[in-house]
């Protein structure tokens, strides 16, 4: 991503004429999309796109998860599972 936006600048300053970026041929101002283009084909043969986006989906649930134990007020233990209270009006000894 930060390879696109860097080739966008360079061109936004060439078109410009910015004196910085004038003189430079016009490879040397795309050259960022070609990176750009590499880094999507690397990431995707690699499956790191596919791994962060299901990171991103594991957190999302569970972060829904955390709120709706919140709401409904519910004590969890430390791993997750259901706490169980003591209920006063049943009689544990039989």
């Amino acid at each position: 991503m930060w390879f696109l936006v860097i080739g966008l600048i360079l061109v936004g300053l060439k078109l410009a004429e910015a004196p910085l970026v004038s003189g430079w041929p016009w490879w040397m101002v795309l050259l960022p999309f070609g990176a750009t283009v590499l880094w999507w084909l690397f990431a995707d043969a690699t499956g790191l796109t596919a791994r962060r986006e299901q990171q991103r989906w594991l957190n999302r649930r569970d972060k829904r998860r955390r709120e709706t134990v919140e709401k409904l007020h519910t004590p969890q233990a430390s791993d997750g599972r259901r706490v169980q209270r003591h209920d006063p009006t049943v009689d544990d000894k039989r």
